[in-house]
């Protein structure tokens, strides 16, 4: 595990990206690690993951070290078809070719965003379609000081 991967500096990454979205999420109920969400009756919701690359930089270097963000976006049939759609538009403007600071001199450079679509049709009694996008996002940290 490389020294920017150490968990107190990972985890100021996490706090970092988790900082910017509530910054830029418009109130989208969101669920992060440690803090599950209860989205059953909810319309829409993501849930962000920061994880880090092991061994992708030696002990001794802090200038590179690889990680990803990672945010599955979830809507719920609607009458607007390209709700799911803005909803990881929005994630992917958030971060993409965005670097956060993560404070004492590391930051977290983020490169652009590549989207799936994992929607999988329910065969229920009563199906309904629960959109699935998930919003990736490698990223760099990088030591600045």
């Amino acid at each position: 595990m490389s020294e920017a991967n150490t968990p107190g500096r990972l985890e100021r990454l996490r706090a970092a990206v988790e900082q910017h979205w509530q910054s830029h999420s418009g109130g989208v109920p969101t669920s992060v690690p440690g803090c599950p969400l209860d989205a059953t009756r909810r319309p829409r919701w993501v849930e962000l993951w920061l994880a880090a690359e092991d061994g992708t930089a030696s002990r001794r270097s802090v200038a590179a070290s690889t990680l990803t963000v990672t945010t599955h976006v979830f809507v719920r049939e609607s009458a607007d078809a390209r709700a799911a759609e803005r909803l990881a538009d929005q994630v992917r403007e958030a971060f993409a070719g965005r670097t956060l600071d993560a404070g004492g001199g590391l930051s977290l450079r983020l490169a652009e965003a590549e989207v799936r679509d994992l929607t999988r049709e329910r065969a229920e009694e009563s199906p309904s379609l629960l959109r699935h996008l998930v919003v990736l996002i490698a990223g760099r940290a990088i030591a600045t000081g």
